[in-house]
């Protein structure tokens, strides 16, 4: 019984390495893990602060459609995107589609519930926010960009000079860093 410590320090020799070698060697994987743990807790801390900004920004981008009179097909979103209903403007997704392109906004066209186009021309387009608010564009910003949309919407093909100059004024505010 008495002779169980040195058998234990035995065992737990590495290569006749010293006890504060020892130590060291025991230690250093369990700070690495602890480290590890640590750092994958802020990613996924700071990942759920940027999930929610995703929904904050495209709840405050569809408020500020539905403002300037542009139709969301749910009356809102509780996601990233959102479905804009053209038909009451009698517009279609694929023009609306090249006229935020030539803006700068990026937009998808998409059919919407009981589509009566064709899904080469719809009746919506598709926006999301994942990409402005990995940006750093915040709430305030998407009033903006739904000022832009709508200017397009509502004016068409005359509103995107106005349009593409809210643009530049929000990418000036938030230039890309590499």
């Amino acid at each position: 019984l008495q002779d169980i410590p040195d058998r234990l320090y035995e065992a737990a020799s590495i290569d006749g390495a010293t006890p504060k070698q020892q130590l060291f060697y025991v230690t250093l994987p369990m700070l690495k893990r602890t480290t590890l743990l640590i750092l994958m807790l802020q990613i996924i801390a700071s990942f759920k602060v940027y999930a929610q900004n995703i929904i904050d920004n495209a709840k405050a981008l569809a408020d500020g459609l539905m403002k300037r009179d542009v139709d969301i097909v749910s009356g809102g979103t509780d996601n990233h995107l959102m479905l804009v209903d053209l038909t009451r403007d009698d517009l279609t997704g694929k023009e609306v589609e090249k006229w935020l392109d030539e803006a700068h906004i990026t937009a998808n066209k998409n059919t919407i519930p009981n589509e009566q186009r064709s899904p080469f021309v719809t009746s919506g387009i598709r926006l999301g926010t994942p990409a402005v608010t990995t940006r750093g564009m915040n709430t305030e910003d998407m009033d903006r960009i739904a000022e832009a949309i709508a200017l397009v919407i509502k004016e068409k093909e005359e509103g995107i000079e106005k349009a593409r100059a809210i643009v530049a004024e929000l990418t000036a505010k938030y230039p890309l860093v590499m």
